[in-house]
């Protein structure tokens, strides 16, 4: 008798399985910007919404829901997290869930509008609108910088750190949740 290796091709399986969920750790209430090099999606929270800038006007900005709250691999997002008058910067985190694919399918971050994102640590400079805490906020030095796979907003001008921004959900949107009207200078 023989004894040895056997391979053999094996037939395709069939599932619906196209990915894991992970879960980022986010206090009740916290504002935070995402950039992911694969397709990304929310998936059973109740209180997370993935939001884009729809357009900016001067110092306002307006944000729109995410279509299917599904980011495409590479696209900037901004989840908030219910309520941000609820935040509390010394309160637990909570799992916010995502499901991502397994495929790694950008290999640079795309810009959405004014909203960047970056895949690795990256130096914003001042005049850019980082998401932290419960609010949007201006970098105020040229070294400011954001984490990896962070999103950001940029204007060719710069947000001026001594002026407040306008921050607002488009009409169609609006289900409760409360976001900061200014920019915390």
């Amino acid at each position: 008798s023989r004894s040895g290796l056997i391979i053999e091709e094996a037939e395709d399986v069939a599932s619906e399985y196209d990915g894991s969920e992970v879960n980022i750790m986010m206090k009740p209430g916290e504002v935070r910007g995402f950039c992911f090099p694969m397709e990304v999606a929310l998936k059973q929270n109740p209180d997370a919404v993935m939001w884009s800038i729809a357009k900016t006007e001067g110092n306002k900005i307006t944000l729109v829901k995410v279509e299917d709250q599904k980011a495409i691999a590479g696209r900037p997002f901004i989840i908030i997290n219910g309520d941000t008058t609820l935040y509390q910067a010394n309160a637990a985190p909570v799992a916010v869930k995502v499901k991502h694919n397994y495929t790694i399918s950008a290999v640079e971050p795309q810009a959405s509008g004014l909203l960047r994102g970056s895949f690795d640590s990256e130096t914003v400079g001042a005049g850019a609108i980082v998401m932290s805490g419960n609010g949007f906020n201006v970098t105020k030095s040229s070294s400011d910088a954001v984490g990896y796979n962070s999103a950001y907003i940029v204007s060719e001008e710069g947000f001026d750190k001594k002026t407040a921004v306008e921050v607002v959900l488009d009409k169609e949107a609006e289900d409760g949740l409360f976001i900061p009207s200014m920019v915390a200078l």
